[in-house]
């Protein structure tokens, strides 16, 4: 299964199951794909938030260089800061040479 057929059955089961509308998955951009193309058919990753109502809203990651774990801080802090600024929440940019990485 590729990542996008494996994202619409979680979609439809889980949508069955929980009675839970999940948002439809931009596929990954044409760079994404050129830089690796055994990713022709994946999504875009990010996150997916809900809603008072239960609705579903996806935040995609930014792209960026990603060498390992730390260097996906800042796109991840980028993609909720969202959900922090809904909560009144502090938010920092953050990143791999940033003093504020917790």
């Amino acid at each position: 299964m590729t990542p996008i057929t494996n994202w619409l059955a979680f979609r439809q089961e889980f949508q069955s199951a929980a009675h839970v509308q999940l948002p439809q998955l931009p596929r990954c951009e044409a760079m994404r794909i050129l830089i690796d193309v055994r990713n022709y058919r994946c999504v875009t990753p990010g996150f997916i938030r809900f809603d008072a109502n239960w609705r579903g809203e996806f935040l995609p990651l930014p792209r960026s260089l990603q060498f390992g774990f730390h260097d996906l801080l800042k796109p991840m802090r980028a993609a909720l800061r969202p959900v922090f600024m809904a909560h009144a929440v502090h938010w920092a940019p953050g990143g791999r040479f940033s003093d504020r990485e917790t």
